[in-house]
């Protein structure tokens, strides 16, 4: 097992230092209890490798629930920004619609 790195997190205060744990997908095997136990209880982090490549990774559920959170929050200020695009947008087609019914006329 190698760490790969030291990972800061945006917390919703602070920034977090973060261990992230490289194993081999065959030494996984062997050691998935442990890799559980140190992830569900120790909050470590783990990257799993096939050939020395990340593959998946293993992360405590705490730090999942917190990465939904951040993507609810993200998808919810694109689709509020979307809605401000287009209300910005509709008096001003109201308005090239309107000059050109006028000039129509």
């Amino acid at each position: 097992m190698d760490i790969i790195s030291n990972v800061t997190i945006a917390d919703q205060l602070e920034p977090v230092e973060r261990k992230w744990k490289k194993v081999d997908v065959s030494e996984a095997r062997k050691l998935f209890a442990n890799l559980i136990s140190e992830v569900g209880y120790g909050h470590d982090r783990t990257v799993l490798c096939r050939n020395g490549k990340p593959l998946v990774a293993m992360i405590p559920l705490d730090d999942l629930r917190f990465l939904e959170k951040l993507e609810d929050q993200y998808d919810l200020n694109a689709v509020n920004q979307s809605m401000k695009d287009q209300v910005s947008i509709a008096p001003k087609e109201a308005k090239k619609q309107k000059k050109q019914l006028n000039l129509k006329t």
